[in-house]
């Protein structure tokens, strides 16, 4: 398990407290209300600063109106779904964002150490190992299931292969191999054609979902 993915239960479980401190009262989910809050922690390095502060200058009201969702109130994925009218995969990678991003706040508060990542310094030199001959055979496959070839495929599969090797987020795959999120859409699409599996053939390498 990755550092974030562990690191990740702390802000669940600040959060959590967070929304019960408040009596669930998510509905007052207004710009307004929560820069009052941050203003009023302004010299509280807590997680009720960070979170309050989050909300207040990252969020639009639709991002505020889902974190009480899932957790102030804790509701479950079918129903946030639902009442957002996004897909399960939408849903977890938008939860994932929200972490994501708290947790880098955090750690500029000094709340949470982040420490060192071996897992993607070694998911870097795994992949930096695999040979041109198994590049060019992934390119015929994705060839073959997709009617096309451009230079940004094999980035894209180094991308994907740096999330699922080194246990990190979308948002912390490495720019280099392009825009985390269209190269989220495109696995996406390759998992479910079935290509993913056929690009990890190739490769010799274990299927393993990617992102939390």
């Amino acid at each position: 398990m990755s550092i974030f993915k562990r690191k990740y239960g702390i802000i669940k479980t600040a959060l959590a407290a967070f929304g019960k401190a408040l009596g669930n009262r998510s509905a007052q989910n207004t710009k307004e209300f929560w820069s009052a809050r941050s203003d009023a922690l302004r010299n509280d390095r807590s997680w009720a600063r960070v979170i309050a502060e989050y909300l207040a200058d990252r969020c639009s009201a639709e991002d505020r109106e889902f974190i009480a969702w899932v957790f102030f109130r804790t509701r479950g994925a079918a129903a946030c779904c639902g009442r957002f009218y996004i897909g399960e995969r939408t849903y977890y990678t938008r939860r994932e964002t929200v972490l994501s991003d708290i947790l880098y706040m955090a750690t500029g508060y000094g709340l949470v150490d982040l420490g060192a990542n071996t897992s993607a310094t070694e998911a870097a030199a795994r992949i930096a190992a695999v040979p041109d001959a198994k590049w060019s055979e992934v390119e015929r496959a994705i060839k073959s299931k997709t009617k096309r070839n451009t230079p940004s495929d094999r980035a894209a599969v180094k991308g994907m292969l740096f999330v699922m090797l080194g246990g990190c987020t979308w948002r912390e795959m490495p720019e280099e191999h392009g825009d985390w999120n269209a190269v989220y859409k495109r696995y996406a699409r390759w998992r479910k054609n079935g290509l993913w599996s056929e690009i990890l053939r190739i490769l010799e390498l274990e299927p393993a979902p990617l992102g939390i």
